[in-house]
């Protein structure tokens, strides 16, 4: 997931051992949305520091899903089993990337130094995010995600009324292609 940058659902993530409480969430309410999910989030964190607290709430025991018999940890504790690990992870980060992309090779880097010793990984984890956020190409995938973004988006509003008729010119693949499609959507 560090390299590919995978996304998880809550759900998703708390299988995984990521998070340890997923709560529900609202349906339309009094207050405005955003306001009315940051209250709500605000009492539940509330409510778990307090039960945590007292007592009445334990911290959840992560198990790992699917690893059954050897430990999922001992390439990792063994140094040359994991310094092959990470040799073998920067081979495919380059045959998939040609070196293109530094972050995937600074995740692995990260990774490595935390394992040895977590304050010097969150050291070294801070360091390559600001060398990374100044690279140009940092800046040039923000530009295309802020550019997707700003496409997605409908400048013009919700139309006043749906259109009744329209016209394809060309009957050739593309335009069959168009015109069965708008036929499907005008149907409903």
């Amino acid at each position: 997931m560090m390299l590919t940058g995978a996304g998880k659902n809550a759900i998703q993530a708390k299988k995984l051992g990521l998070v340890d409480l997923v709560i529900k969430s609202l349906g339309p309410g009094v207050k405005e949305p955003k306001t009315l999910s940051h209250d709500y989030l605000e009492k539940c964190a509330a409510d778990v520091a307090r039960q945590l607290a007292d007592g009445s709430l334990k911290k959840p025991k992560r198990t790992k899903s699917g690893m059954k018999g050897l430990s999922h940890n001992l390439p990792l504790n063994n140094k040359f089993l994991r310094n092959y690990v990470f040799k073998q992870a920067t081979k495919e980060v380059m045959k998939k990337t040609y070196g293109l992309y530094p972050s995937p090779l600074k995740i692995i880097d990260s990774a490595k130094h935390g394992l040895e010793s977590p304050s010097t990984g969150y050291a070294r984890e801070c360091e390559n995010f600001g060398d990374l956020a100044m690279t140009d190409e940092s800046k040039a995938l923000q530009s295309i995600f802020f550019g997707k973004q700003a496409c997605e988006k409908n400048h013009y509003g919700k139309p006043a009324r749906m259109p009744q008729n329209m016209a394809v010119l060309g009957a050739g693949l593309m335009g069959a292609g168009v015109a069965t499609v708008s036929l499907d959507k005008f149907r409903k």
